[in-house]
């Protein structure tokens, strides 16, 4: 009977480490090593007079700002922000392109 009583106690503990251990696991996974940062802050982003922010959209590590109004205050854009640090990564112009569609600049024909 004593044998018993001491199987019983070896496999509950070796149940408790089992579940630890897949604890442990999925919460270092969920993790995934990167630590949390604080936002930038403030950052600040001209947009010209008469535009408006029509869309904000998240991508990856982007931010993507679809700025609209009109094309003649230069208003048709898409500004790129890195969204860690608030810095502007680029501007995409957007324009009535010819049937050949758009091109870029310093592009080769």
């Amino acid at each position: 009977m004593r044998a018993l009583k001491v199987l019983v106690f070896v496999m509950g503990l070796a149940i408790l480490v089992g579940f630890a251990v897949v604890v442990i696991t999925i919460a270092t996974r969920l993790d995934d090593g990167k630590e949390t940062q604080a936002g930038f802050g403030r950052a600040e982003v001209g947009v010209p007079e008469g535009c408006v922010v029509a869309e904000i959209v998240p991508a990856d590590e982007r931010l993507l700002l679809r700025i609209d109004g009109p094309e003649a205050r230069g208003c048709r854009t898409i500004l790129v922000l890195d969204l860690e640090t608030g810095a502007r990564l680029g501007q995409l112009d957007l324009t009535d392109a010819p049937a050949g569609g758009a091109r870029a600049e310093g592009g080769s024909d």
